[in-house]
Order: C-alpha cells, then sequence, then structure tokens
C-alpha cells in the first residue's frame, strides 16, 4: 500500500454567497505529481492556497501524512507555491 502523502478531505470555500470550492477529495500518494486545469474560476487557485494555508477552507480537512495542516499557520507548513 502507498503512503498517502496529501489528502484534500470535503473542501469547501465560501466567500459569503459564493462557493468557490466545492466538496473537493482527493488523495495523492508519495511520488505523485499532480495538476489541477480548468477554467478561470474554477477554484483552482484557491483550492492551492487552502493547502498552502494563504485561505483558511469553509470546510473540510487538508492532511499531510494523515495529520491536518488547518492549525499550522502557512510559513510552518514547508509547502512552496508558484504564481503563475
Amino acid at each position: 500500500m502507498t503512503e498517502l502523502f496529501l489528502s484534500i478531505r470535503d473542501l469547501r470555500k465560501a466567500f459569503g454567497s459564493f462557493v468557490a470550492v466545492h466538496d473537493v477529495t482527493i488523495d495523492i500518494p508519495r511520488g505523485q505529481f499532480l495538476t489541477f486545469l480548468g477554467p478561470s474560476g474554477s477554484g483552482k487557485s484557491t483550492t492551492l492556497y487552502a493547502i498552502a494555508g494563504f485561505q483558511h477552507p469553509t470546510s473540510g480537512d487538508v492532511l499531510f501524512k494523515g495529520r491536518s495542516l488547518l492549525s499550522v499557520p502557512a510559513h510552518k507548513r514547508n509547502i512552496g507555491m508558484v504564481f503563475q
């Protein structure tokens, strides 16, 4: 069985009545490469911001090696992000 490196569980991010990310669930095993692809406004960046800790999700969880990252500040997550 492959160790899960990053798990996103039922991630949701709303800005008022607008839902930018709706119930995203992804398991990323160690050593895998993942790309988010979609049209403008589909929630790609918002999902990445939640993983990196720049946005706090409305609900759901982001787990790194089985441990929730929601209470870990962005500067202590050791997750890099390159902006377009």
